[in-house]
């Protein structure tokens, strides 16, 4: 996969070598490290499936509130993303730039959904948005309590949220653009390279974003009991919080030349295959304390009452991977940028 660099002075900034394909020698039998590595991940990922699709298939089978359940099959499913790609991405060296940053992107639209999620606890009906916030109370960093509408902070937290799923897109697009060409260099924080940009810039912008859906959970969280829905949010935000700052953390190590690999275990094994096993073992803790924080049995018929019926299994799975929500939501904000959404008769969205 090696960087190509650019020979157009002397003096151009030249990319390290990544020793993509770099082969350490067997330690164990004839397994080498990285298949020591592949194995672990493996058996991380199939825990992490089991325990991510039982839950998504409990939710299917009691899909009585679309509107809440597609996003938190989505959220659920976000482990399952994670798992599989750094799974991936440790059996094949050469190609993991490529592959670690899908399930970045998953996860820009499953916080995304996350939002959406704890807007529909607050206000349920989409037509009464302007009118709900315009008459919620404003509440200060201490608090307190004001009188006023808060119907334009709605509108800006909508913007920001939603802002981040079309920023990650434009930097998974730069990324694995930037790769091709040979100016992304992943093993160099230099500035002439656009690997410290980009990874800089998704972690301001996801911080922010998060952020974002923190503030509206502190504004609100009184309207939201019986959801566990601080539980939910911790659960998510650690899947985001980890995989930043292991990013950012192997990223120095590597840059700042700490990874020193020998015939055994080889730099690619330090940089890439250790990181995408954690990765891939943190999961399973995500997925197993979202059986809790997302659980199904608050959605079984019987507690929501002769109007909710289920849609079916296949009928449930088609919702929950239906896009168009997302999309509207992207929508809304260049609406709202380009001036719309100023209430009235025309709707906010």
């Amino acid at each position: 996969m090696g960087n190509r660099h650019s020979t157009h002075s002397s003096t151009a900034p030249v990319c390290p070598d990544d020793g993509s394909t770099e082969r350490g020698v067997p330690i164990a039998g004839s397994l080498t490290f990285q298949q020591i590595l592949l194995i672990a991940g493996g058996a991380c990922t199939a825990i992490t499936l089991a325990l991510s699709l039982s839950n998504i298939i409990k939710h299917l089978h009691r899909y009585t509130v679309p509107a809440e359940q597609r996003q938190i099959v989505r959220m659920v499913f976000t482990p399952v993303v994670f798992a599989v790609f750094n799974l991936l991405a440790i059996a094949f060296y050469s190609a993991s730039i490529y592959l670690s940053p899908i399930a970045d992107l998953y996860e820009a639209f499953s916080l995304a959904s996350v939002y959406l999620l704890v807007v529909h606890y607050v206000a349920p009906d989409d037509s009464q948005h302007e009118r709900f916030f315009s008459a919620a109370e404003n509440v200060g960093p201490k608090g307190q309590v004001t009188l006023g509408g808060s119907f334009q902070w709605f509108k800006r937290t909508w913007i920001v949220v939603f802002l981040y799923p079309v920023i990650r897109t434009i930097l998974f697009v730069a990324q694995e653009a930037s790769q091709a060409t040979g100016t992304f260099c992943y093993t160099s924080n230099n500035v002439h390279f656009g690997h410290v940009w980009i990874t800089a810039l998704g972690a301001i912008f996801v911080t922010v974003a998060v952020l974002a859906i923190l503030r509206f959970y502190r504004r609100f969280k009184r309207s939201m009991t019986g959801h566990r829905t601080f539980s939910k949010l911790i659960n998510f935000k650690l899947i985001v919080f980890t995989s930043v700052v292991q990013t950012l953390v192997f990223t120095f190590l590597n840059s700042g030349g700490h990874l020193h690999g020998n015939s055994k275990v080889t730099h690619n094994d330090l940089w890439l295959g250790i990181p995408a096993l954690l990765v891939c073992a943190e999961q399973v803790i995500f997925s197993a304390f979202f059986h809790y924080s997302c659980g199904s049995r608050e959605y079984h018929a019987s507690r929501q009452g002769n109007n909710h019926r289920g849609m079916g299994l296949l009928g449930a799975a088609a919702d929950a991977m239906n896009p168009s929500d997302l999309l509207n939501g992207i929508a809304t904000v260049f609406y709202l940028l380009l001036g719309g959404g100023g209430g009235g008769g025309g709707g906010w969205r």
